[in-house]
């Protein structure tokens, strides 16, 4: 039987764990950026604001010291481009805005090559992750306004759709490893989100033991299949947890209101990494100790992503309510150990609101 094992532990402070340093992109509007992953190369992606009178905001790539500022080519100054993923190839996948209003087509990033990636048939397409075999996966958006997921592999792209859950309910697909197994999340007939995984063809429900509403959400899997999420618990409050070898872990910061904790993303070297939001603080989680992550005197509202040797990207809130991005490696004098990297959040709806590429 499945077992819901809980991962609890004290909590202890550790500014020195981590060197913090902001990210600065040329002309962005007000000091506004946003990283939104980070490869195993260490290559940052992500977004900032643009100066323009319609708004929008443009994409970025930070290697070596060195930042890029991509813009899909036709696109303007004043329209939108976004990046959310990149392999250890270095391909960067996001999408993109000929008006800052929206409209949005996928888009990949290869040698300076840009390609544009429409789902047949769709009017809006996200793609979310990229694997290190280039298999790209997202979801999109028909035109009677229902989400389906996707990947494309070799050029072919492939539907993605829970079995028995019809056309019209929604399906998203947010990770995959370099095996090829996709994780996500559907609605099922309740119109209850619930994670999933599709390995080989065959999908799986993630029904975690004990669960008041089923609801599940699923967001990344590395190369050893840990897969990371969230799930809604009898209180009614969101908990991260992780799913290793059938073995679910609860994943509870101590303190957090109504246990409000959850994880987004998970590295594939040394040891268990995840990432996500926070309304407070981040958190590492090492054999069972929690550790509080304060990267300036403000709180931390976002870490979406960490590399696997163990920088975290993110971003707070400045005084003035500008998101201010960062890049945390870990400090050298730091003892490398199996982390999980955890945020707090509000509430179920909260992480649904962060989460601004979940769609429903």
């Amino acid at each position: 039987m499945i077992g819901l094992v809980p991962a609890l532990g004290a909590l202890s402070s550790a500014y020195a764990d981590y060197t913090y340093t902001t990210l600065d992109v040329r002309g962005s509007l007000h000091g506004t950026t946003d990283p939104r992953g980070i490869g195993d190369t260490g290559t940052i992606v992500g977004f900032y604001g643009v100066v323009s009178e319609s708004g929008g905001s443009q994409g970025f790539s930070l290697g070596n010291g060195i930042y890029t500022t991509p813009i899909y080519p036709g696109t303007g100054g004043a329209s939108v481009t976004q990046a959310f993923g990149i392999n250890d190839a270095g391909t960067i996948v996001g999408y993109y805005a000929t008006s800052a209003k929206g409209g949005f087509h996928g888009f990949s990033l290869s040698n300076g090559v840009y390609t544009t990636l429409d789902v047949p048939g769709a009017v809006q397409t996200y793609p979310e992750g990229i694997n290190n075999a280039g298999t790209i996966v997202g979801f999109y958006e028909d035109a009677k306004g229902g989400f389906h997921g996707f990947s494309l592999s070799n050029g072919v792209y492939t539907t993605l759709t829970y079995p028995g859950t019809g056309g019209a309910l929604v399906t998203q697909a947010f990770g995959v490893n370099d095996a090829g197994t996709i994780v996500g999340l559907y609605y099922n007939a309740s119109d209850v989100a619930q994670g999933f995984s599709l390995s080989n063809g065959i999908y799986t429900a993630l029904d975690i033991p004990g669960l008041l509403y089923g609801t599940t959400g699923a967001f990344d899997i590395n190369n050893e299949g840990t897969i990371v999420g969230f799930y809604e618990d009898a209180r009614g409050g969101s908990q991260g947890f992780s799913l290793s070898d059938g073995i679910y872990t609860t994943l509870d910061v101590p303190g957090a209101l109504c246990g409000t904790t959850g994880a987004f993303g998970i590295s594939n070297e040394g040891g268990e990494y995840a990432a996500g939001t926070s309304s407070t603080n981040g958190f590492t989680q090492s054999n069972g100790a929690y550790t509080a992550l304060y990267p300036y005197p403000f709180p931390i509202s976002e870490i979406p992503g960490i590399s696997g040797e163990g920088t975290v990207v993110g971003s707070f809130a400045s005084a003035s309510g500008v998101g201010i991005g960062f890049p945390a490696p870990p400090s050298e004098s730091s003892v490398p150990e199996p982390v999980t990297l955890l945020f707090l959040i509000p509430s179920l709806v909260g992480l649904a609101a962060i989460r601004r590429r979940f769609k429903k």
